[in-house]
């Protein structure tokens, strides 16, 4: 759900605790039903970028509000659905990085941090490394 959505490398463990892509590729699939709706054209985006989060060297840009907001408003209209308790747009920012979530139709693609063979990469002010996007 998340392959070829803008950006190409992340990290984990994710602000989930999730160690791996394949574990946090179970809870990104529950919203696929919602995202196939196309109620919201913002879900997909934040949803990956929760669960996926964008690995570029120096990027430490938290997802707005707002785009929570717009992705929790396009989901409304489906009959019996509650935002789940586990992405509360409250805690969010107000104030984000545009380029974090400007990128409908999903077709910029940002720079990502890769060695000379197209693997991980650590990066240098965290110990945390970046994958390319395999869910």
């Amino acid at each position: 759900m998340c392959k070829g959505i803008g950006y190409n490398m992340t990290y984990m463990p994710n602000q989930f605790n999730h160690d791996n892509q394949e574990e946090a590729g179970l809870e990104v699939r529950q919203f696929w039903p919602l995202v196939r709706t196309k109620f919201s054209e913002d879900l997909q985006l934040f949803v990956c970028i929760m669960y996926m989060p964008i690995c570029i060297t120096n990027y430490h840009r938290p997802l707005r509000r707002s785009v929570c907001e717009r992705a929790k408003a396009g989901c409304k209209p489906i009959l019996g659905y509650i935002w789940p308790e586990i992405l509360p747009c409250d805690d969010l920012p107000e104030i984000g990085n545009v380029l974090a979530l400007n990128m409908s139709p999903y077709t910029q693609q940002l720079n990502s941090p890769q060695d000379k063979n197209g693997g991980s990469v650590l990066l240098s002010n965290a110990d945390l490394y970046c994958r390319n996007l395999e869910v």
